[in-house]
């Protein structure tokens, strides 16, 4: 996981999730939740960019701080500080 970048997390789980992503960008509209170290500072920089603001930053009851977005084609972006533990990937199918 880079520090200098946003992580990306699927809200299914999928054994090949970079494969999923990519279908999922071609599918059409719909959201993804992209987890972010400083939440207010990203919102802020996405307004002066003019991405439209659909919820500002607010704090959740699970200790994430969150905002939402629309991009250009219409789907959601959900941006936050919430970094879901890791868990063990499944066996591969024998």
């Amino acid at each position: 996981m880079s520090e200098t970048g946003p992580t990306l997390y699927p809200l299914m789980r999928y054994i090949d999730a970079p494969a999923a992503i990519e279908f999922l960008k071609r599918a059409g509209t719909g959201w993804i939740y992209v987890a972010v170290p400083d939440t207010d500072e990203h919102c802020r920089r996405a307004r002066e960019a003019g991405t439209e603001i659909l919820a500002e930053p607010f704090d959740t009851d699970y200790g994430s701080r969150d905002y939402s977005a629309r991009d250009l084609e219409g789907n959601q972006w959900h941006f936050g500080t919430y970094r879901p533990a890791p868990v063990d990937a499944p066996a591969a199918a024998a």
